[in-house]
């Protein structure tokens, strides 16, 4: 499991950063993310179609968004 904050950066380049980061662990793990809202994690998911996830967790902190997801490589 990896935790990243992606809170005031600009999407892409964090998708970007989160993808990275999920090829150098193994196919399938688990990840969270802190983030400013839900459409980070679609537009996440719509980008990285190369990997399917599943959300088990999700708080709204007010200024922030906490998720939890598993992922695999399709």
């Amino acid at each position: 499991m990896f935790r990243i904050d992606v809170r005031n950066t600009i999407a892409p380049l964090a998708i970007l950063q989160i993808r990275d980061e999920m090829k150098s662990k193994p196919d399938t793990g688990s990840i969270t993310v802190l983030c400013e809202d839900v459409s980070f994690i679609e537009d996440m998911k719509n980008i990285m179609q190369d990997y399917e996830f599943t959300i088990n967790f999700m708080k709204n902190h007010g200024d922030h968004l906490t998720v939890a997801m598993f992922y695999k490589q399709a």
